[in-house]
């Protein structure tokens, strides 16, 4: 369990996507990173949609396969019907 800790992950940048807005609000920019792995380069899950933020826009990623170091961190997280739920 991750809880509460945050740890290093690798991952390649895949593509910049959408998510629509809720109730008719402008839709927000998301970026897929894929082959999420942990330190020991044992692999966590194929991928992860994120937010498309500060941190993001600062790297300019701009072509796919650009691999980057993930600081990602957990509050709580439980296992629900085989599936990982982080909250």
């Amino acid at each position: 369990m991750l809880e509460e800790k945050r740890r290093t992950f690798t991952g390649t940048f895949k593509r910049i996507g959408y998510k629509p807005g809720y109730k008719g609000r402008a839709s927000s920019m998301t970026v897929l990173i894929v082959d999420i792995r942990n330190k020991k380069g044992e692999l966590m899950t194929k991928h992860l949609w994120f937010n498309y933020t500060k941190g993001f826009q600062e790297l300019n990623l701009t072509a796919w396969g650009i691999g980057l170091n993930l600081k990602l961190g957990s509050k709580n997280m439980r296992k629900a019907q085989g599936l990982l739920i982080i909250s």
